[in-house]
């Protein structure tokens, strides 16, 4: 025996018009999962943009402290033959930088220095610059 809806069941009229239960909460489930994957993506580029920030700060101040020991007498104090260390504020003014560099004699005129940029406060990556000055190349003042 087939059994057959009664034909008010099965009219579509505007008392039956909208959404279930089910599919507002499988909505608002996607909704959120969305709202949460947007979100760790921000989050991700944001410690990107740190990081970026940071390594071209790193990279200016090295560019800037080469620029003035090339500008030195060969006989500056913050050329001779060691290991120096200064701490400085980087450019964008949101970062102390540690710099570093040991200058070695590499033949006769020559100096080679070895500049290395960190975070101050931190641990993390450096940023490097090799120097050679040499006075017969007019490196000097």
């Amino acid at each position: 025996m087939l059994y057959m809806r009664p034909r008010q069941a099965m009219d579509t009229g505007s008392e039956n018009a909208g959404f279930s239960l089910v599919e507002v909460l499988v909505a608002a489930a996607l909704a959120l999962f969305m709202v949460a994957a947007a979100a760790g993506l921000a989050a991700t580029a944001l410690r990107a943009d740190l990081k970026a920030n940071l390594a071209s700060a790193m990279t200016d101040a090295l560019l800037a402290r080469a620029e003035r020991l090339k500008s030195l007498p060969p006989e500056a104090g913050e050329l001779a033959e060691g290991a120096h260390e200064e701490t400085v504020l980087a450019a964008d003014g949101r970062n102390r930088l540690r710099l570093n560099w040991t200058v070695e004699s590499a033949g006769p005129g020559l100096k080679k220095v070895v500049l290395e940029a960190r975070p101050a406060a931190r641990a993390g990556a450096a940023a490097v610059l090799t120097l050679y000055i040499s006075k017969e190349l007019g490196f000097g003042p």
